[in-house]
């Protein structure tokens, strides 16, 4: 799944850990939980810069339009 420049996606056969979800964005590649949601592993990103992938725009350092 993509959102703006982001792009969302998962394994079907991945055993090893609880349910994750990964996330590129140019070069920078993470891995996050989501229950409950934290980062596993990530390459690239800084503390929080994947969170704005959620809004579409997927630029860090942005506000992000008063979405919690």
């Amino acid at each position: 799944m993509r959102i703006g420049p982001c792009r969302f996606y998962f394994f079907s056969h991945e055993p090893n850990g609880p349910p994750h979800v990964h996330l590129d964005r140019d070069m920078a590649t993470i891995k996050v939980w989501l229950d409950p949601v934290e980062t596993a592993r990530s390459r690239g990103f800084r503390a929080g810069d994947w969170w704005h992938c959620r809004d579409g725009e997927g630029k860090p350092g942005q506000a992000d339009g008063g979405m919690a």
